[in-house]
């Protein structure tokens, strides 16, 4: 993954804002999105952390294609992404994505997304049609930095890429909850399976992720 040069990215006026969220923002054109936070932003390791794992990749995150990153070539700023097609938002139900892909393509995708997770004790928090889009036919994740540890879901204990000091008010409570629901909503609509358990502890997650590797 290469790095752009933030100073590279504001000599462009090109790009108009999408929104704008406490520390962050996200930008576009024609071609890209461009999701920029503020420096030491509390979550600003957890993208790179994914992508160096192995987590993230051309698999599930294909959308991604560069970070972006302070003068120092140090501090991440942000990432860059292709422009797809958004599959709903947050609420809404994956019926677009149904409607965009194979079931195949569905269940592979869930499948990789919770191998990796049970291989790197780690989760996307918030895995809702908002942030999934179809790529080139292909499903990708967006919102690199959604991504948390099983210890600090199930334990309340960050992982030193994790923020270490979180404005708990702003958390979900239990820090699970929201996980829980936009993963069971997915296997849910996109598999047909249903889970009637919180995925609270790993053995849950367990318990779900053997479902799938028999669905698939």
């Amino acid at each position: 993954m290469q790095n752009i040069d933030i100073r590279t990215l504001l000599a462009k006026s090109s790009y108009l804002v999408h929104h704008k969220k406490r520390e962050r923002a996200v930008y576009y054109n024609d071609g890209h999105y461009i999701k920029i936070w503020v420096k030491d932003w509390e979550h600003c390791n957890v993208v790179r952390h994914g992508f160096d794992i192995g987590y993230y990749d051309e698999k599930i995150a294909s959308a991604c294609i560069a970070f972006v990153v302070d003068v120092d070539g140090k501090s991440d700023l942000g990432y860059v992404m292709k422009k797809g097609t958004v599959t709903g938002g947050s609420k809404d139900s994956w019926g677009k994505l149904i409607e965009m892909t194979t079931l195949d393509q569905r269940k592979a995708f869930i499948r990789e997304v919770f191998d990796r997770s049970k291989r790197n004790s780690c989760i996307v928090s918030d895995m809702c049609p908002a942030n999934v889009i179809v790529l080139d036919d292909e499903i990708s994740l967006i919102d690199y930095e959604g991504l948390g540890s099983f210890n600090w879901f199930f334990d309340g204990k960050p992982e030193k890429w994790e923020a270490q000091s979180r404005n708990l008010k702003k958390c979900p409570d239990p820090y699970w909850r929201d996980m829980s629901k936009y993963i069971k909503r997915y296997v849910n609509e996109c598999l047909g399976i249903s889970f009637d358990k919180d995925i609270s502890t790993v053995d849950a997650f367990d318990e779900l992720h053997k479902l799938i590797k028999e669905a698939t």
